[in-house]
């Protein structure tokens, strides 16, 4: 990983909002709302409040997971 990439990750929240997510994923933010209130992405719900978010480090590893390696 570059040092620009690893400044940017490092500078994000642990904890981040949908709005966060929409534009680290490049999609909507409805679809990234969307994709948080089915649990399609790992989501925490902040305690005392109706707000949740997903961490940083969860989104990653999603990331990872669901991505398409190319066939040979």
């Amino acid at each position: 990983m570059n040092n620009r990439l690893r400044f940017a990750e490092d500078s994000l929240p642990l904890l981040l909002k949908g709005t966060e997510v929409a534009e680290m994923l490049g999609v909507s933010r409805a679809l990234a709302y969307r994709w948080m209130a089915s649990n399609t992405l790992p989501v925490v719900r902040v305690p005392g409040s109706r707000s949740t978010r997903v961490p940083r480090t969860e989104l990653l590893r999603w990331i990872t997971a669901n991505t398409q390696q190319p066939t040979a």
